[in-house]
């Protein structure tokens, strides 16, 4: 176990910052109600701390100060034993008990005194590791996306059902209200009928830049002697001990779905909320590494075109080699457009007089935290995460529905590897609705 650091709880909280404000009644869960009282401390867990799961430790150490939420980090689970270190050393900053570190994520589900955890590993081991949380009757927030192949989704889903367990999956998008302010004008006809959709991420790197397209930074002390490689492969295919492959995963197809799960399945995602759809009816896929050859398998250049039973297209974008407009998404529709921006800043512009059915609809700009205007990409990351892990603990306490469940995060995983499915076969596919299985049209 680590050292204890020298920093009280109101000291750590201050460092880190404010929790967002703004987040509506209509996103976040009503008030406790349930199976635990208002003031009953939720014991935490977290099954993979490194560079994502440490972030989400930390927001949910905010959240936690800043809603009153008696919250506190007991169990770390890693299989780098750098950052099972560097988890525990974090959950000492807040913890009032002993923390515990384990190299096995099913000794901590063994640990009665967790209530929840959070699973930030790498996307090819979430379906094993839930379905384990679940048959543990611990409250999960997963990260995106919730699994990796469509049968691994099909058989998370079923056992979450068969449980009482509270799962948040972490497309949090689904928690900013400018969606849902969409979503309703959408449903109300504001901007007429909508046909077309459209969703982009782009980033752009100098090269050498640290953490560049998915080129994280391999911790100094790392090495085979201190990562249980085997528990890392799981269910990839063998290959022999590599440090990029493992602190890198994102670059490789065996452990990722890529641009389609690490950005396109949040645009997409939220793309399904605003229309009110799930899965697409079809969907073809392009792209290639046309700028970043060092090594890896999946694109660093992408584009998907998904058609809907519910009567739109929807067009993704995506690339490694410019910053432009970075993400976001369009709903356009005869009348008028609505653009969200990063998930701060919701543009709604009417069409020309002259073309438009709705001469009442204005031009218009929305923001999230709703009293800050002037917000840089990082505070709105920060803010959506915020709103969604408060979603989550407010569940825990209530037991109602989180904002981002188990089908939802379904759904958003299995179209992501569909399309990545139709790059890799070169061919359109379709979706069954009633078998939720892929084919080739």
């Amino acid at each position: 176990m680590s050292e204890k650091k020298n920093v009280t709880r109101r000291e750590f909280i201050n460092r880190s910052g404010k929790v967002a404000a703004g987040v509506g009644a209509a996103v976040l869960a009503g008030p406790a109600i349930g199976v635990r009282g208002a003031n009953d401390k939720i014991r935490m867990g977290i099954i993979g701390p490194g560079k994502r799961g440490g972030f989400l430790m930390e927001q949910t150490q905010r959240v936690s100060e800043e809603k009153n939420i008696p919250l506190e980090f007991i169990a770390v689970a890693d299989i780098f034993e750098g950052w099972r270190d560097k988890g525990v050393a974090l959950a000492e900053r807040t913890a009032e008990s002993e923390v515990k570190g384990y190299d096995d994520h099913r000794k901590l589900l063994a640990n009665k005194d967790v209530d929840a955890v959070i699973l930030a590993t790498p996307e090819h081991l979430h379906a094993q590791q839930m379905l384990d949380v679940i048959a543990a009757g611990k409250d999960l927030y997963v990260e995106k996306p919730m699994v990796h192949t469509i049968e691994e989704g099909k058989k998370v889903v079923k056992a979450a059902k068969l449980s009482k367990c509270i799962i948040q999956c972490g497309t949090m998008r689904r928690s900013v209200p400018l969606y849902y302010k969409a979503r309703d004008m959408v449903k109300n006809g504001e901007i007429g009928q909508v046909n077309y959709c459209e969703g982009w991420w782009h980033r752009n790197f100098k090269e050498g830049q640290p953490n560049a397209a998915w080129q994280y930074d391999v911790p100094k002390d790392a090495s085979e002697d201190n990562i249980l490689w085997k528990e890392f492969i799981g269910p990839a295919p063998y290959s022999p001990f590599d440090l990029k492959r493992y602190f890198q995963w994102r670059r490789f197809w065996d452990y990722s779905n890529g641009i389609g799960s690490d950005l396109m399945v949040h645009q997409m995602d939220v793309i399904n909320l605003v229309m009110g759809a799930t899965m697409p009816k079809s969907v073809v896929s392009s792209g290639d590494i046309y700028r970043w050859k060092d090594g890896r398998t999946s694109c660093d250049t992408w584009s998907s075109i998904f058609e809907y039973d519910e009567g739109f297209q929807a067009n993704y974008r995506s690339n490694f080699s410019t910053s432009l407009q970075q993400y976001g998404i369009r709903i356009c529709g005869t009348d008028g457009t609505i653009e969200i921006l990063q998930s701060m800043v919701m543009n709604v512009t009417p069409e020309p007089e002259n073309l438009r059915v709705n001469a009442k609809l204005e031009k218009k700009t929305y923001y999230f935290p709703e009293d800050n205007e002037k917000m840089d990409e990082m505070y709105g990351h920060i803010s959506s995460v915020q709103a969604h892990i408060l979603n989550f603990l407010e569940c825990i306490k209530s037991r109602k529905t989180p904002n981002c469940d188990v089908e939802t995060g379904f759904y958003g995983s299995a179209l992501s590897a569909m399309a990545v499915e139709a790059y890799h076969k070169g061919r359109r596919l379709v979706w069954d609705k009633q078998k939720e299985e892929v084919s080739e049209a």
